[in-house]
């Protein structure tokens, strides 16, 4: 995501980063750094669907330093689906689980990591079983 800093500028915030969690749900979440403890953050959102079907999911403070945007509880074969990142009017992209699987194992700073590269091939595995189940039992 090259080029959010200078597109976030006025705003107060910085982009800093994504993951996964994996907990018992499947979490794509989004951090932004605050310049202050106050700084808005009712302008992050990520979304999915457009007009009566979209669904916005809205920030969360984290910290004083830390905001977060989140989609909670993605299932296996919906890996991906696409979300867009924004800060207002500011479009950032549009990232799915998938984005950050296919990061994790491109990323040269993440080759020297096993545990990584395991965990998100597993999950792209995982996904795609689950596209073929889901398929095969719900048409």
């Amino acid at each position: 995501m090259s080029g959010v800093i200078a597109q976030l500028e006025g705003t107060g915030l910085s982009y800093y980063g994504y993951t996964i969690l994996l907990n018992s749900k499947t979490t794509l979440r989004f951090y932004f750094v605050k310049e202050n403890p106050d700084t808005d953050i009712s302008d992050i959102h990520l979304s999915i669907g457009t007009g009566d079907e979209q669904v916005t999911y809205d920030a969360k403070r984290y910290n004083d330093r830390y905001a977060y945007v989140e989609v909670e509880g993605i299932p296996a074969y919906e890996l991906n689906n696409a979300y867009t990142l924004s800060v207002g009017d500011i479009v950032l992209g549009s990232y799915s689980a998938l984005t950050y699987i296919k990061d994790a194992l491109t990323d040269e700073g993440s080759q020297d990591n096993t545990t990584l590269i395991n965990t998100v091939t597993a999950m792209y595995r995982y996904h795609e079983a689950a596209v073929v189940y889901f398929n095969n039992h719900h048409n």
